[in-house]
């Protein structure tokens, strides 16, 4: 047992902030000065995670944590030089009015202005940052990673030099506190803790490209990591179960991007998710998590070197491939019962919102939906299909020499291209790479439409992932019109990276080749 009153007298807040308290009672004065909850002078006590009892699991599991949050801040951002500014303090602002503005103005700009309303459990996805404001004074990692984001944010949107030079400063303190906490004796992860994590994992979209590493992919590992810990327990509050879901989103971009493990298959996790999902968007990402595996496999097939045993394997992965295929078709069919009335139509005019008029004959179509959550539904759908499309023309390729042409078409669902056959006005074939290249067309008819400013920062973070997929794609292709649609997609990332998310840089330089 820990937690046990000890000589302190401090208040749980300031204990949690590491400050002189004066002891004031029932609230200290320093929390009431600093509007900060004071949370009073009990110490509860907490039980160890029952994991983290056996010394040689606890001591492990340190080390890899405290591994995976050491950071380097160069300390040329620890001032500014010399008329260009005042010095830049290396700690979180104590001025909480000042960074709840901060914090209301990144609200403000990162979230979507939806014309139709989103039901609470819709919400999540892109409002996950409304609940920030009401977390801040609760521990001294999650205000600085909170004030990291927000400065980040908006220093790459106005393009103030101080404000990005802060937040480099303030990730830098969080991380260092994260990887103290995490490498203390008993450590075990609590929403606050996670929170933070989540919050340090988006600044990284917004810092300049020299300031910004592998450290989305390291939080996402982390957080996963944390969340297996945690097990069942991280369901019994509404931030935690939040948490769950955006680590799960977020981990499975990570796990595809890099053709990596992914944590959330673990049977563990997998369980979780079953009771965790809320509405359609997280029941296809549900059904998302099996194509880790796909891709894990079709990395194995170069490693094999018997073609007996290649074969085997490439029959196995097929009918896994086919089985992904047709859970992701039986969640499009459950979709269209949920929403029977249009939920998405197109439209012939351009506003052109990426000032990129020349491709328009490439793209004549802006696809429309009801609200961004159904936009980010459909273009996740179609970015998943292609994948798994892929996946069974590698399975083709190798197994085509012999297999009679009848046979090679029983291994194909035709009804791979239901969803857009009405919008191409015509069936699509059967034949995989087609149906995939109709699929990436239809991310890139999305483009407009995530990207206008009524969306906000959260439209084009849906289109990332879907993008780099559809891009990938074309550039697997050697005809002249696949190329100018992968010209496309890197002009459409270099727009969005104008906007301040320099994440988008290391999607455009990130290929597939030789793989998937």
């Amino acid at each position: 047992m820990v937690g046990v009153p000890g000589r302190s007298n401090a208040c749980l807040t300031c204990r949690d902030r590491r400050i002189k308290c004066d002891g004031r009672k029932p609230f200290c004065a320093r929390c009431t000065r600093n509007q900060l909850t004071c949370r009073g002078y009990e110490r509860p006590r907490i039980f160890v995670n029952q994991f983290l009892a056996a010394d040689a699991q606890a001591s492990s599991f340190s080390a890899l944590i405290h591994k995976r949050w050491t950071v380097f801040v160069d300390p040329r951002h620890h001032r500014v030089r010399q008329g260009q500014g005042a010095s830049i303090p290396a700690c979180p602002s104590p001025k909480v009015h000042e960074r709840q503005q901060l914090l209301a103005r990144f609200i403000y700009s990162f979230c979507p202005s939806e014309v139709a309303p989103l039901k609470q459990s819709e919400r999540l996805h892109h409002y996950w940052v409304q609940v920030l404001p009401g977390l801040g004074g609760n521990s001294d990692i999650l205000d600085a990673a909170i004030s990291s984001l927000t400065a980040a944010y908006l220093g790459q949107m106005e393009g103030d030099v101080a404000l990005q030079k802060q937040a480099i400063l303030l990730y830098g303190h969080a991380l260092h506190e994260l990887s103290r906490n995490t490498s203390a004796p008993g450590f075990c992860a609590d929403d606050h803790t996670l929170a933070s994590i989540m919050c340090l994992g988006m600044s990284e979209i917004y810092f300049s490209p020299m300031a910004q590493g592998q450290g989305w992919v390291s939080h996402n590992k982390g957080g996963g990591e944390l969340l297996k810990l945690r097990g069942a327990s991280i369901m019994t509050s509404d931030l935690g179960k939040g948490l769950f879901l955006r680590f799960r989103v977020t981990g499975l971009y990570t796990a595809i991007g890099t053709k990596k493990s992914f944590c959330f298959a673990d049977p563990v996790l997998r369980s979780i998710s079953r009771i965790a999902n809320e509405n359609f968007y997280d029941f296809l990402v549900e059904e998302m998590v099996d194509i880790t595996g796909l891709l894990e496999g079709i990395g194995s097939l170069f490693k094999l070197g018997a073609a007996t045993e290649r074969k085997l394997h490439v029959r196995r992965l097929l009918l896994k491939a086919l089985a992904v295929r047709r859970n992701l078709n039986d969640w499009l069919s459950s979709f269209r019962l949920m929403h029977p009335y249009p939920y998405i139509w197109s439209l012939s005019d351009h506003h052109d919102p990426l000032h990129l008029s020349h491709y328009h004959a490439l793209f004549p179509q802006r696809l429309q939906f009801i609200n961004l959550l159904v936009a980010q539904a459909m273009i996740h759908y179609w970015a998943a299909m292609v994948i798994v499309l892929r996946c069974v023309m590698v399975c083709q390729d190798i197994l085509a020499s012999n297999l009679p042409a009848s046979q090679e078409d029983d291994h194909y669902d035709k009804s791979g291209g239901e969803d857009i056959a009405g919008l191409a006005g015509e069936p699509l074939p059967s034949e995989p790479r087609t149906t995939a290249l109709r699929f990436a067309d239809c991310i890139c008819h999305s483009a407009e439409y995530c990207v206008s400013s009524d969306k906000g920062a959260a439209g084009p973070i849906v289109l990332l992932f879907p993008l780099w997929i559809a891009k990938d794609l074309y550039s697997h292709e050697e005809d002249e019109l696949s190329k100018r649609k992968e010209a496309f997609c890197v002009e459409v990332f270099k727009e969005i990276m104008n906007r301040g998310m320099h994440f988008s840089k290391a999607l455009i330089d990130l290929s597939s080749r030789d793989q998937v």
